[in-house]
């Protein structure tokens, strides 16, 4: 594969859905996973607890450029600890599939 004039390979993955298949880069002996997935399930993971969902906050003033000053911020989700639970618990199993699905690692 071609690379660029600072070394960087650049790779478009077209795609039917938001979801990029995992690439596995070889260089020599060193293998680097790239999953354009990982870190929004890992945020996933960090909200499945109904606490976690509660106290979630968002930044509700930043403009093209970011924020100048103190940022404000507002509760992701306001609803009932009913809600709060339930969509929890499928945030916990869309991780856990997630996580089930990806390729273990050959021991070294």
């Amino acid at each position: 594969m071609p690379v660029n004039r600072s070394g960087q390979v650049i790779n478009v993955q077209a795609t039917d859905s938001i979801v990029g298949a995992t690439i596995d880069a070889q260089v020599g002996n060193t293998t680097q996973v790239i999953d354009p997935m990982g870190k929004t399930f890992a945020k996933f993971a960090q909200l499945s607890a109904k606490d976690a969902l509660k106290n979630a906050q968002i930044r509700t003033d930043t403009t093209a450029g970011g924020v100048i000053g103190a940022s404000k911020t507002a509760l992701l989700v306001t609803a009932s600890d009913i809600d709060l639970q339930a969509t929890a618990q499928s945030l916990k199993l869309l991780s856990d599939a997630y996580n089930k699905q990806q390729p273990k690692t050959p021991a070294q």
